[in-house]
Parts: structure tokens; sequence; C-alpha cells
């Protein structure tokens, strides 16, 4: 499989989830009531729940450990559907013109063009041997 999903997270990782839990929360919230009207009884819903959610990954964690699994498992098809779709669009929108005007342009840095004269393909390069690039090898 590609991506590899902690689904037995520790109590550290438990822990920076639900303080992003409850940072979310807080800011979905705050956009909710000051973009689009929302009432302040559920704004402060949202805000329990986040809290409730960082309160429950420090003294119980066994119950914030499903809630990141639910988690995980809702958002892991979404994640990859949309790192998909930007790849896709990386790739269509910019790598294929790119390599469509070089083309026309004739640029080959890599030397890959026939040649029907050559004998060979292959490059002399000029090698230096230093003795002290020997402890040196990256």
């Amino acid at each position: 499989m590609i991506i590899e999903i902690n689904w037995n997270p520790d109590s550290r990782q438990l822990r920076s989830f639900g303080l992003t839990a409850a940072t979310a929360a807080c800011i979905l919230a705050c956009y909710l009531r000051f973009a689009k009207g929302l009432a302040i009884p559920w704004c402060i819903a949202i805000v329990l729940a986040g809290l409730g959610i960082a309160i429950s990954s420090v003294l119980a964690p066994a119950i914030s450990r499903q809630v990141y699994r639910v988690m995980v498992a809702l958002t892991m098809p979404i994640g990859l559907a949309i790192s998909l779709l930007l790849m896709t669009l990386f790739y269509a929108l910019l790598i294929t013109p790119l390599a469509m005007v070089f083309r026309l342009v004739g640029r080959d840095t890599m030397s890959r063009r026939f040649d029907p004269d050559a004998d060979t393909y292959w490059v002399q390069r000029k090698v230096e041997i230093q003795e002290e690039r020997y402890f040196q090898q990256f």
C-alpha cells in the first residue's frame, strides 16, 4: 500500500490529535459564526466537541483513539482523491506543456537524439582523483 496509516497511535500522537482537534474546532466555530452567521449555541457546541476530544486525549486515550480512527477512516479517501487530482492537474497543466515547448524549441539536455553517424554514445568525462575525496563520499 502506498500510504501507511497508524491505526494504533501512541499517547503522544493522541495528545497532538486532541490539540489539533481543539484548535480546528475553535477556528471552524469562529469562521461559521462570523462568515456564515451561525447561531452562538451551535458555535459553542462545536468548540465543546473539540475541547472534549482534547481532554479525552489526555485523560481517556482509549476514547480518543476511537475518535482518531473514525476521523482517519473518514478523511483518508478524501485525501487520496484530492492528492490524485492535484498531481494530475500538475502534470497536465505544467509538465506536459513545458515538455511540448522544449520539444518544439529543440531542447535536448540529455542528448537523446539518434545520430546515425555516431560509433558510440559514450561521453568521456575527465576524472580527477583526489585522495582526500575518499573520506568525503557524499
